[in-house]
């Protein structure tokens, strides 16, 4: 079994590991699992204490980011469906205004007499 100050100065390399520096002096294999886990752990819980400290100050923790949603009710191509809408008059308009052409249906259509 480990002795403690072999522990406390794993979590001092685990520390400054975590805080950037590099780990190349400790042979990992030999570290047990619940001493890593352990500093995780406690640095995690450190982290968050920081992060609820600084809400008071006007920091608040990073918001989860939104998505805009297309409404339910939406079934389709609505440029289709427009087009569909703006043609649809136009086979009754045509047989009672033979000789007559597309241009003349929008100008009749603009003026409101379709």
């Amino acid at each position: 079994m480990e002795s403690r100050p072999e522990i406390a100065a794993l979590c001092i390399d685990i520390k400054t590991f975590l805080l950037g520096g590099h780990m190349t002096d400790i042979d990992l294999s030999t570290v047990p699992l619940s001493a890593l886990t352990a500093e995780i752990k406690r640095t995690r819980d450190e982290w968050e204490s920081a992060q609820k400290d600084l809400v008071g100050f006007g920091v608040a923790p990073a918001a989860p980011a939104s998505t805009t949603k297309r409404a339910r009710h939406f079934s389709g191509n609505t440029m289709k469906a427009a087009a569909t809408e703006r043609w649809a008059a136009w086979k009754k308009w045509s047989k009672d205004n033979p000789g007559k052409t597309t241009t003349d249906y929008w100008k009749a259509r603009k003026a409101g007499k379709v």
